[in-house]
């Protein structure tokens, strides 16, 4: 009986198996977006994020989570007419970044300062 075919064969599992594994396929880098809601008070609600993910959708960005929230560490008037800190926040591919840029998403890293170290809070959407 010759074991050199399952030596061979032994030998070639272990290459394939070696050379699969730096083969192994990346999750995908993820970016946080946001946009305002536009909402004007007494006047206007502004977009929901139903709204906004479909803007975002509509041009091919896949969202992988979104939320709603405020900004951070801005003061805002309580006077009809104004707008308000409301944004909608999209975790995206970081692939669709300038695709969401075109819309009008901006990276959330820009609302960081060292007085507001997220830049937003979330809340409930409404």
């Amino acid at each position: 009986m010759n074991k050199r075919p399952a030596l061979k064969a032994s030998m070639l599992t272990t290459f394939l198996a070696t050379i699969l594994a730096g083969c192994a396929i990346k999750p995908a880098e993820k970016v946080t977006v946001y946009k305002t809601r536009g909402v004007i008070q007494c006047e206007s609600q502004g977009m929901s994020l139903v709204q906004s993910e479909l803007q975002l959708t509509g041009v091919g960005v896949k969202i992988i989570d979104s939320q709603c929230a405020v900004l951070d560490g801005r003061v805002f008037a309580s006077v009809c007419g104004a707008e308000t800190g409301d944004i909608v926040l999209h975790t995206i591919d970081r692939r669709h970044e300038k695709l969401a840029g075109a819309m009008g998403y901006r990276n959330v890293l820009q609302l960081k300062t060292p007085d507001t170290p997220e830049g937003f809070q979330p809340v409930e959407c409404q």
